[in-house]
This record gives C-alpha cells, structure tokens and sequence, in this order.
C-alpha cells in the first residue's frame, strides 16, 4: 500500500519511468505503464468501443467508466475485467489498483490523455469482455421473470431497468427486441453502474422468435405473458402479479415494456388484441398521463419481489 501525504506531481526523469512526488519532494511511487499520449494504441481502442458498437462486437469487449462503476465490477466479476487506465494525477487510484496488478494490465496516462477517451472524465476506465451468451446462470428461485424490452431506445431507461433487474434478483433473462438500444452502449452501462455484467440477455431478431424461446423455457400454459399497456381490458398491475405470486415455483413470467413515446410494436398490439397476452397497468392521478419506462418497469419488478416474499411467508 502506498502513502500519499499530499497530490503528487508526476514528471518523467530522462532515460527512466514517470515518479511521482509530493510537494515537499519526497519521493512516493515509480509507475509504469504510462500514457501521455491520445494517439497511443491503448486509448485510441478504447475512443473506438466507446463509440462504435461495431467495433464492441468485433472486440467482444466494452469500456466502463468512472471509479464506482470500475472497482464494483472488480468486486463482482473480476474476471470480465481486461486493462485498467487510472489517471496518473489521482493517486487514491494507484492505492485502491495496487491489489490487482497481478492480475491486470493496468496503465496509468495523463489527464489529458485519458480525457481524449472518456466521456465522463472520472480518471478511470476498464476495458471489459462481454460475457458469453449462457454464460450468467441464474442462481436463485426467485428469478421468475424474462423481462422483453421492446423498441426500447433511450440507453438511460435501458440501464436503469437492468440495474433495477439485478437490483430485484426476479430477472431469469432479459430479451432484446428489434429497436431497441444496445445494452452495451457507454450510456445504458452507465446507467446500469457494471449491473449488466451479471444479468442473462438475448437479443431477438422477431416477435414470433421471441415468442418461439419463451415456449421452449417450459409449458406454454404455466408462462402467462404480461404487457405494459393502457388498453379497455387492462387489469391492475397489482391484482395480476399478487395473484401469479401464488402459483409454484416453476411457474413464471414474460413481462413486456415498450417506450413511453411510442408505445409497443403492432406485432405485441396485436397478440394483445387476440388475448394471447394480458395487458396490466399502474394507476395513476389524472394529472399524469405516462411514465417513462423504466419507472414503470422498476415498479412492476419490484411488485414481483413483494408479492413472491410475501407468499413465501405465508
């Protein structure tokens, strides 16, 4: 561990690695790896995964950002977890690293060079791989629920309603229709805060595909689907999930969540229409017309979990 009285000053000795010292000029630390340069390879890869989601898909890795974001992704999934970049001048991060550079590429660049590739200019960033589908095995009973986001495009409602997935532990799987934001867009990842690294997703080309995985998980008859809607035969969100609650553990749910602008698809509209769906809704003053999606979806996830802990105490 290292002991910093004050902020350091870095500088580069001539024909040796950047020290940093103090303002009283004792020498604190020898850092290796260092960037001083936005046209290095390092950061020029991590401006490309920050704003192409071709070159996320070719990597197979994202870039997450800020220090809450990075050391709870080293807490909880490690092993996602590829290069680190700190910046040079924040030595609290070069305490806090010190534990993972065995395990680790970690770098350390100047201010200005790490600002050229980060959005939020927090003085840290991870680049991480993108777990493998199957990977995330849901680990609980009480993960009942295959959340469907449907033309979802707001990378903000995106992350929130995964952070609010893992928040629940009710989220077996969330699906991915056509439209709808990339979960691994920096926004929707910032919003998630590194939640998305532990959360089962697929992403689904149709409707009817969808529709086809979800009668492959089990018996079509004991998966009721739910959509959030405002329809003539909506029910309450509460008389529909308290009474879903009291089923066994091996039934569960598809629970559908459109934009607030545009609403759902007219595939999902229509299989609405024909009742191979139940529409439900969440009361609210007259005053108020819609909520966005992710408060929405963040309400009904939460319900789940209230109803199912209240029929296991029963």
């Amino acid at each position: 561990m290292f002991s910093f009285v004050r902020h350091p000053v870095c500088r580069k000795v001539q024909g040796s690695a950047p020290h940093c010292y103090s303002s009283s000029s004792r020498l604190l630390l020898t850092v290796k790896n260092v960037i001083t340069s936005p046209k290095s390879n390092t950061i020029q890869k991590v401006q490309k995964l920050l704003q192409q989601r071709k070159k996320r898909l070719e990597y197979n890795q994202v870039v997450v950002e800020g220090p809450r974001s990075v050391f709870d992704l080293l807490k909880t999934h490690p092993k996602v977890v590829r290069q680190v970049i700190a910046d040079i001048d924040q030595t609290h991060y070069h305490t806090a690293l010190s534990q993972y550079d065995k395990e680790l590429e970690i770098y350390h660049a100047t201010a200005a060079a790490l600002q050229s590739c980060s959005d939020t200019n927090q003085g840290i960033v991870a680049v991480c791989d993108i777990p493998q589908p199957g990977s995330v095995v849901p680990s609980s009973k009480l993960q009942r629920v295959t959340l469907i986001l449907d033309a979802l495009q707001d990378p903000g409602n995106v992350g929130t309603l995964i952070r609010s997935a893992a928040a629940t532990g009710v989220v077996e799987h969330i699906y991915f229709l056509p439209g709808t934001c990339d979960p691994w867009n920096p926004k929707a990842l910032r919003a998630a805060m590194a939640s998305t690294f532990g959360i089962s997703m697929k992403f689904m080309d149709s409707w009817d595909e969808c529709l086809q995985e979800l009668r492959q998980q089990q018996s079509y008859a004991h998966f009721p689907i739910y959509a959030a809607a405002m329809t003539t035969e909506s029910k309450c969100y509460h008389e529909i999930i308290s009474n879903w609650a009291k089923e066994p553990d091996t039934h569960k749910m598809a629970l559908i969540l459109g934009s607030e602008g545009n609403g759902l698809s007219p595939e999902i509209q229509q299989a609405l229409k024909s009742r191979e769906m139940q529409a439900l809704y969440i009361p609210m003053q007259p005053v108020v017309e819609s909520l966005n999606a992710a408060v929405c979806g963040s309400i009904l996830l939460y319900e789940v979990l209230r109803c199912l802990e209240s029929s296991k105490q029963r």
